[in-house]
């Protein structure tokens, strides 16, 4: 059964709006939650919790509200509060629109020659170089972007001429990806949220691909989406 109710211990509060959020009741969820917001080593979970409750209920000015607030303590909750920030300011009401399909897939084209698939009800945003996905509601941030690189140069030379940094690099080597003529891959630790960073080389073409948090479960969509990118050449 579920824990104690009645009283206010913090570790007991966060416990049982946990145990809510995870059974969606999320009115009951949003109760226990409330309770913390003066707790100030749970900010950024509490705030983060509270505008994803919201979001999901469609109530977005309140999440927003939350998210801003978690978002500025340096913590993973906060790296998560600003893809949810991002998506709302990009998108706003969309992300309550209901119509969308979930179970379709749709295609998408970089440029005229690289071609993936990606779920119906997710949200995509062109860049200068390419894309940025987010699922509509959890927080799951995916960038894919074309580059050119040099003729002359090796694709070892290429890996080996990139810093880009997204936390501490944790692990690298040799990725499978179907499709590409060689792939490799960076891991990075971003204050508790895991980022992997893809290199998909196929003749010249250099397709970046940033994904985060790896732990999510909707790295289930991603690999899929990942194992659709194809060259029209």
């Amino acid at each position: 059964g579920l824990a104690k109710e009645g009283h206010d211990y913090p570790l007991n509060n966060l416990m049982l709006a946990r145990i809510y959020e995870e059974k969606k009741q999320y009115d009951q969820s949003l109760t226990y939650y409330k309770k913390l917001v003066s707790v100030e080593s749970l900010k950024p979970e509490v705030y983060y919790k509270i505008g994803l409750i919201y979001q999901r209920q469609g109530k977005l000015n309140e999440a927003k509200k939350s998210y801003e607030i978690s978002a500025k303590h340096g913590s993973s909750f906060a790296l998560l509060s600003k893809i949810q920030l991002d998506k709302i300011n990009s998108f706003g009401q969309d992300l309550t629109d209901n119509n969308k399909k979930s179970n379709s897939l749709l295609e998408y084209v970089i440029g005229r020659e690289v071609r993936f698939s990606y779920p119906g009800d997710w949200f995509i945003q062109r860049k200068t170089h390419g894309v940025t996905l987010f699922s509509p509601v959890e927080p799951f941030y995916l960038e894919i972007n074309v580059i050119t690189k040099n003729k002359s140069q090796t694709i070892e030379d290429y890996i080996k001429a990139q810093n880009e940094s997204y936390g501490n690099l944790i692990r690298e080597g040799q990725a499978l990806i179907p499709n590409m003529d060689k792939s490799y891959v960076k891991i990075f630790d971003d204050k508790g949220i895991q980022k992997m960073l893809f290199y998909l080389f196929y003749k010249d073409l250099v397709i970046e691909v940033l994904v985060y948090p790896s732990d999510s479960a909707l790295m289930k969509e991603f690999d899929k989406i990942l194992g659709s990118i194809s060259v029209t050449q």
